[in-house]
């Protein structure tokens, strides 16, 4: 009896103590709970507010969740599949791959352009559900702009590659210690050299004839250091040994940061050009001292019919003192 009137006289104490301690549990769990509300709206602020687009996706293709800028791009599910209202499909597009991560169980990145010409860099992620249900986060990122500008620079690098290829003038490219690190195939030719065969080597040595090395690479240094050498001109030998004759023309090649990583100049070949003046001046050499020395009257007549030249004979036969005197004269005067 006395150990039963102990026991009914402290169950009010426990009673009161256990009370306590739940309504501080309830309290922390509720505390706890509001944390992890305003985390999770953090997140999910954090998550609208992002340049990218982010979903999570279902197996069964359903899209609890999009940000803002998904949103703003596709609109809003309302209960609709992916394909349905994104691509208008009443099928899964066979060309999807972001369920990918369900059978690899692994990170999946790939791209894809949309009907509207948009063109997305995509990625996608094995996720879990709270409740442990399989689920596809996937983050969408509009690379349009970045293949417009990749595709112009693109084609302005085919187009400068085709200029060169088929360029009828040298196209040489050196760094800035002066080893060849190409040419176009006009070189190619005209040297008798394939790129391999002399890529990485020294120009001045592979080319330049002995004689005229030092003072060429005087010239290359001055180029390097941004002095212009336009109109140089030099002779380079091929692998036959013929010398050809060659007007250059460069420009210094620089990296974003404004260094000097090499030299590019363009040569054309002159040899034959040359060739003609020197034939061309032999040829005058040749008419002057035929003008001069012959004993036959020789008078040039312009389209007016008037004379502008004589040669010396013309001044002995015809009894004038100077040259100036005799082409004063009018061709009637000489009847």
């Amino acid at each position: 009896m006395k150990r039963a009137a102990a026991v009914h006289h402290d169950a009010p104490g426990h009673t009161e103590e256990a009370n306590e301690d739940l309504q501080k549990e309830i309290a922390e769990r509720k505390r706890t709970e509001a944390l992890v509300k305003k985390e999770h709206q953090r997140f999910n602020d954090i998550l609208e507010q992002l340049p990218v687009m982010i979903c999570l996706l279902t197996p069964d293709y359903h899209i609890p969740f999009a940000n803002r800028r998904f949103r703003e791009l596709f609109g809003e599910a309302q209960g609709r599949r992916c394909f349905e209202y994104i691509f208008h499909r009443t099928e899964p597009c066979p060309e999807c791959q972001s369920f990918t991560p369900l059978k690899t169980h692994a990170p999946h990145h790939w791209e894809r352009t949309l009907p509207n010409g948009t063109c997305l860099d995509i990625y996608d992620f094995p996720f879990t559900d709270v409740d442990g249900s399989p689920l596809i986060l996937e983050m969408d990122i509009d690379i349009t702009e970045r293949k417009r500008v990749e595709e112009a620079l693109r084609q302005e690098r085919d187009f400068a590659e085709g200029m060169i290829e088929t360029a009828q003038t040298i196209v040489l490219v050196l760094d800035t210690q002066g080893r060849i690190v190409r040419f176009n195939p006009y070189m190619e030719e005209l040297s008798g050299y394939g790129l391999g065969e002399v890529q990485g080597k020294d120009w001045f040595t592979s080319f330049v004839p002995e004689h005229d090395r030092e003072r060429i690479q005087r010239l290359f240094l001055n180029a390097i250091g941004d002095i212009s050498t336009h109109g140089n001109v030099n002779a380079i030998v091929t692998k036959d040994g013929r010398r050809r004759e060659i007007e250059w023309h460069d420009k210094t090649l620089k990296d974003l940061q404004g260094n000097i990583i090499g030299l590019l100049a363009t040569g054309q070949d002159i040899t034959e050009r040359r060739r003609g003046d020197v034939a061309l001046r032999l040829s005058e050499t040749k008419f002057r001292t035929l003008y001069d020395s012959t004993s036959n009257a020789i008078i040039l007549v312009d389209e007016n019919g008037g004379f502008f030249d004589c040669n010396p004979a013309t001044l002995t036969i015809f009894g004038c003192a100077t040259r100036e005197e005799f082409l004063s004269k009018h061709p009637a005067d000489l009847s």
